[in-house]
């Protein structure tokens, strides 16, 4: 099992924003390990247009080439260190499996799939799509691509034309 990063999300929700990667993550994330389709709706506080846009996007990995486990406590959650400290000490956390994406990554590569989704993440949920932030999409609205296929590879497996 990977270690245990704090993170912002609920169970509930297969989006959630890693808000602080713990040094291991953070040394991983230099390069990619991949990458992921994303082939379901990932639930989340997102309204549900914008969370449908990530259908089908593909996105390189940013840290573990499998599923990690993170704590979570959402977009609405506490937005400073201590509070979100304090969270997790009252059990306000959950544990999520999925893949860390760089959001601010993510964000570009919605952007050419859908502008206007992509403007919801930065005007609603800015913080969580800079630097050293990452979103995580829960192990099952994704598919992990082997590195080893070729772009024309993937878009045979995937049916595209």
């Amino acid at each position: 099992m990977n270690s245990i990063s704090y993170d912002l999300g609920l169970t509930s929700r297969p989006i959630s924003i890693l808000v602080h990667a713990n040094e291991m993550l953070r040394d991983e994330v230099r390069t990619t390990n991949g990458t992921i389709r994303i082939v379901g709706v990932p639930p989340g506080e997102a309204p549900l247009w914008v969370r449908e846009k990530w259908l089908g996007l593909e996105l390189p990995l940013a840290g573990f080439p499998s599923p990690g486990e993170y704590l979570t406590l959402g977009l609405s959650g506490p937005r400073t260190r201590l509070g979100q400290l304090w969270a997790i000490v009252r059990g306000r956390a959950s544990r999520v499996s999925g893949y860390p994406v760089d959001g601010s990554r993510a964000v570009e590569i919605l952007e050419k799939a859908n502008p206007e989704a992509a403007a919801w993440w930065q005007e609603h949920a800015s913080q969580f799509v800079t630097p050293n932030r990452y979103l995580i999409f829960h192990e099952e609205v994704c598919e992990r691509i082997c590195s080893q296929q070729k772009p024309d590879e993937r878009e045979e497996k995937s049916g595209s034309p």
